[in-house]
């Protein structure tokens, strides 16, 4: 599996305004498409705890237009539904505190795979 990790500056939106985050987070990217069942997982911290509240936004072709958001429910768990005709996503996975996340993934009718995502905490 290769990780590539690359610097990334948060956008923050307070009160209408738009501002960059002097702490710079590091984005943790699985180059490796992951083949799961459906576009759902589960997020957790270090230890394994899931984490409420998680952004996850599917990602256009360009890596960086956001098409649609969701976060995470108590059990740390997100559902987007499959797009007609779409098998391929690219999600970015996010919380303050923690590195950002980007992963890719294939839907199979064929695997069970369940996508669970360990999130890193921000250095």
């Amino acid at each position: 599996m290769m990780i590539i990790r690359r610097s990334f500056v948060a956008p923050l939106l307070v009160a209408g305004l738009a501002l960059v985050a002097a702490a710079g987070a590091e984005t943790v990217e699985i180059q490796r498409i992951q083949v799961v069942r459906s576009v759902s997982g589960i997020v957790t911290d270090p230890n394994g705890a899931p984490i409420t509240g998680v952004g996850v936004a599917e990602l256009g072709a360009d890596g960086n237009t956001v098409l649609r958001t969701i976060e995470t429910d108590k059990a740390g768990r997100f559902n987007l539904s499959q797009r007609p005709n779409r098998r391929i996503y690219s999600l970015r996975i996010s919380m303050s505190g923690f590195d950002p996340m980007i992963v890719h993934l294939r839907t199979s009718r064929w695997t069970k795979h369940v996508l669970k995502v360990h999130l890193v905490v921000a250095t």
